[in-house]
């Protein structure tokens, strides 16, 4: 019996070992590379938007000014809320990716301290990728207006597949105005959350992204510039794995990503 009871041990050990290393041997670098890219463009693809002031869309709506992707445009000045529905359009020129679904944006009445607002999505989709959650700015009374804050947590990011993650990330974002007109804007933060395979991972952008605002309305969301770095963990027995994606300069407006994985190979992203 004692016999017995080493040997269903040893092939318990076995059967646990085998199994994280076929764990390991199955993380697919490639398809994990993808996934990180989608939750980067997650994150800004419709960040410009949440960086508009009220006043910005009622303009834009007063005189029939164009957006990102073309959307319905509705403001509600009375409860301070603007709403953008995107359907398809092929006749819109900055139409770079396939959004679907609605962008809310609340303009939370000011404080002593600060004012915020907040991005919701509803039935919202870009390029077969679902988004639902929340995201908040917040802009200090005493500080820079320029400088806004944002942070969020388990914003859902669901696959074309139904496989979901939930991310949430602190963000600093710099505008660069010129009478009052926002030019270009600066970003730089953290994500952290469970991936569609249920690992654990972070990032940190150790160099900003740059946005141009002529670009962004021309339907070119990617960034020229910028640098992330990324951390996936491995189980408890395995070190965590690190890959970095750096944004360049491709010509005019269009950037690139590129994608160095841990085992040397680089992905290259472009839209």
């Amino acid at each position: 019996m004692k016999k017995l009871s080493i040997l269903l041990v040893g092939l318990i050990t076995f059967w646990a070992c085998d199994s994280d290393v076929e764990r390991r041997l199955s993380t697919d670098l490639q398809v994990e590379g993808t996934e990180l890219f989608n939750i980067s463009l997650a994150f800004e693809e419709s960040l410009y938007f949440a960086l508009l002031t009220l006043e910005d869309y009622r303009v834009a709506q007063r005189d029939s000014l164009p957006l990102p992707g073309c959307p319905k445009l509705s403001v509600d000045l009375e409860a301070s809320q603007v709403q953008l529905t995107f359907e398809a359009n092929p006749a819109c020129e900055s139409r770079k990716l396939d959004r679907k679904g609605t962008i809310v944006i609340d303009f939370v009445r000011n404080t002593l301290t600060e004012s915020r607002k907040v991005l919701s999505y509803e039935n919202y989709s870009f390029k077969n990728l679902t988004l639902n959650g929340e995201r908040t700015f917040l802009t200090a009374r005493n500080g820079s207006p320029n400088s806004i804050m944002e942070n969020f947590e388990s914003v859902q990011l669901t696959n074309a597949r139904g496989s979901s993650s939930r991310i949430s990330g602190t963000f600093s974002h710099q505008l660069q105005l010129s009478n009052r007109q926002l030019m270009g804007f600066t970003s730089i933060g953290q994500l952290t959350g469970i991936n569609t395979v249920g690992r654990n991972f972070s990032m940190e952008q150790t160099t900003p992204r740059q946005y141009s605002v002529s670009c962004l309305q021309a339907g070119h969301i990617l960034s020229q510039q910028g640098v992330e770095r990324w951390t996936i963990s491995r189980g408890q027995n395995s070190p965590a794995v690190n890959h970095t994606m750096v944004f360049e300069f491709v010509e005019t407006c269009v950037g690139r990503a590129n994608l160095a994985l841990s085992d040397g190979r680089v992905l290259v992203f472009s839209l």
